[in-house]
């Protein structure tokens, strides 16, 4: 299918099906784009703005995030008294996932859980500078450490937990998946 492209303000463009014979106007918008910056879709929504589907970029490369996912532990988060904002932790995960893309790890890598640790403790670090600037609370981050003159033993120590637990279960999935 053909598709029409009209502006619609700095940032967003409606994409319309273009008639079969061009015998009238396109068709009212079904969609619209929101572009970033650098030129990325980050958002696609319907004609009223409801409905959204997120893309994130990340060096270029876009990144699959689970958004129910993601909104349901910022829901767990903000149930357990967490202090959470959605905007700030999905920035957050981009970030954390991003280090994934810039650091690989090959399974064949004769010391891949160590290379693995290293990686996800790196990531949850990010996560955890980027939840304490936009004053979001996680599992990686609290606003009262901001004060505290133990903050970045606070934060290694909770970052370490995280990361554990993440390769934990990594390990748990890969054994179960070998049998």
């Amino acid at each position: 299918m053909e598709v029409y492209r009209e502006a619609q303000g700095s940032n967003q463009v409606a994409c319309r099906p273009l008639p079969k014979a061009n015998t009238g106007p396109p068709v009212s918008p079904y969609k619209l784009y929101w572009y970033g910056t650098s030129g990325d879709a980050l958002v696609e929504t319907n004609a009223s703005g409801g409905n959204p589907n997120k893309y994130v970029f990340f060096g270029g490369k876009q990144i699959t995030v689970n958004w129910k996912a993601l909104d349901a532990g910022v829901a767990l988060y903000q149930a357990a008294g967490y202090k959470t904002d959605t905007g700030v932790e999905a920035a957050a995960e981009a970030g954390h996932e991003g280090i994934h893309l810039t650091r690989p790890i090959h399974m064949s890598e004769q010391n891949r859980w160590a290379i693995a640790d290293s990686v996800e403790r790196n990531a949850y670090g990010v996560q955890s500078s980027v939840s304490e600037a936009g004053g979001s609370e996680s599992v990686v981050w609290n606003n009262s450490w901001a004060t505290s003159a133990d903050r970045e033993t606070l934060r290694q120590n909770a970052v370490k937990e995280a990361a554990r637990q993440s390769l934990d279960a990594s390990r748990d999935y890969e054994g179960r998946n070998k049998q």
